[in-house]
């Protein structure tokens, strides 16, 4: 815990904080809440409890001061220390661990056994989970996969095969295409092609042909069709790795978190991309740090897993036209009503740079491109502003600060 940082900046909180001291920030006040055991000096622990972060359960003070239990108190029956501190750190002094190798000493997780799928759980064990909607012949499927295309054909082929070629059981994968208005020949033909797909054939996967109406509308009528206790969302010109869900899932459920975003690589062609490149760049989202999401998407890209009913609760993405961020404000506003967001720490899939998007194509150095970058931003703040709602100085203030911010 960088003690002398912190006590820094909250002396000199009164004059602002730049974007790395909130960034600085969120990690380590996450750090604290999700790690087993926290190890820290009793200055610094009574630093941070005094400026009220979410501690784990265990504290390990490694310095002789002694701390008052009341004046400190701790997660434990009545308020007490939750184990003996100066056995703990005799017990971790004996062991020679330096603090930089302390996590190794942690036991490795149990191997799965071959074949087992720890994320299954029974329809009747999985409570609020599911929708309620779901069939007895739907129990088996566990993510829908929502695709909304537009004039991407080629594209969209290699993202399908990417499902096609996942570690998880495919009876345990849906996926819905929504098609958002395409017209060309080429995207048609493509269409056509892969309705004769035995998955589609079969009913299991769904193609669905709607008049344009943009990202969040097509995605939203996606997700009305999922019989999966989760959704991933994948855009048509991306390209999944082929542990994607199965890794997803194995996070959702040993974390119970309702969203779960996860860095990506960037792919700068039309070919398929490969299983790995040394040469590509990577994008890792910080996560839920409500602070800096009002400046910039720290949460993570449409690409994400949602537990069904946490979707169906938030009711969705908002249906803005031309307007892009629908991912974006739909995370902020996850965040700020207490959902559970979180990252997990590897790449599963390929994001494709420079194809055509609708957010690529309705960007640019024009002014119009300027007033649609504005437009964008307006919607992701939406969340924050109706947070402040009834304090219309507070929403300016906000709106100044976003307006700062990006004309710096």
């Amino acid at each position: 815990m960088p003690q002398a940082l912190r006590e820094a900046w909250l002396q000199g909180r009164s004059a602002g904080a730049s974007m790395d001291e909130l960034e600085q920030d969120h990690m380590q006040r996450s750090a604290a809440f999700m790690a087993d055991v926290v190890v820290t000096s009793s200055s610094t622990y009574r630093f941070i409890h005094e400026d009220g972060w979410k501690l784990a359960s265990q504290i390990l003070i490694f310095d002789d001061l002694q701390l008052d239990e009341q004046q400190l108190p701790l997660a434990g029956a009545g308020g007490s220390l939750p184990f003996d501190v100066s056995a703990a750190f005799s017990m971790w002094s004996a062991s020679q661990l330096p603090l930089h190798q302390l996590s190794s000493a942690s036991p490795p997780p149990p191997r799965r056994p071959h074949g087992a799928r720890t994320y299954a759980r029974p329809a009747s064990a999985r409570g609020d989970s599911g929708s309620g909607d779901a069939s007895e012949g739907d129990a088996a499927v566990m993510v829908t996969v929502c695709v909304v295309h537009h004039e991407r054909g080629a594209l969209l082929l290699q993202a399908l095969e990417s499902v096609r070629r996942q570690t998880l059981p495919p009876e345990e994968i849906q996926v819905i295409v929504v098609d958002d208005g395409s017209t060309s020949a080429q995207a048609l033909a493509t269409l056509s092609h892969v309705a004769a797909w035995p998955e589609f054939v079969s009913g299991k996967w769904q193609l669905l042909l709607r008049p344009a109406r943009y990202l969040g509308a097509s995605r939203n009528e996606a997700a009305r069709h999922a019989q999966g206790e989760f959704l991933f969302f994948l855009d048509d010109d991306n390209c999944l790795k082929p542990h994607a869900l199965e890794t997803l899932l194995h996070a959702a459920h040993a974390s119970g978190a309702q969203i779960l975003t996860s860095p990506n690589e960037k792919w700068p062609s039309a070919e398929p991309p490969p299983l790995s490149h040394k040469s590509t760049e990577r994008w890792l989202p910080l996560g839920a740090a409500a602070a800096v999401g009002v400046f910039k998407n720290c949460f993570g890209d449409a690409n994400a897993l949602v537990r069904r009913n946490a979707f169906i609760t938030l009711r969705g993405f908002t249906e803005d036209p031309n307007v892009g961020h629908e991912d974006w404000e739909l995370w902020a506003r996850a965040v700020l009503q207490g959902y559970t967001l979180q990252v997990i720490p590897l790449p599963i899939y390929w994001y494709r740079l420079g194809q055509g998007g609708m957010l690529s194509q309705s960007l640019g150095a024009t002014q119009i491109a300027q007033v649609q970058l504005h437009a964008n931003h307006a919607r992701n703040i939406r969340p924050y502003l109706q947070r402040l709602a009834g304090w219309p100085e507070a929403q300016d203030l906000l709106r100044l600060a976003q307006g700062m911010y990006y004309k710096k």
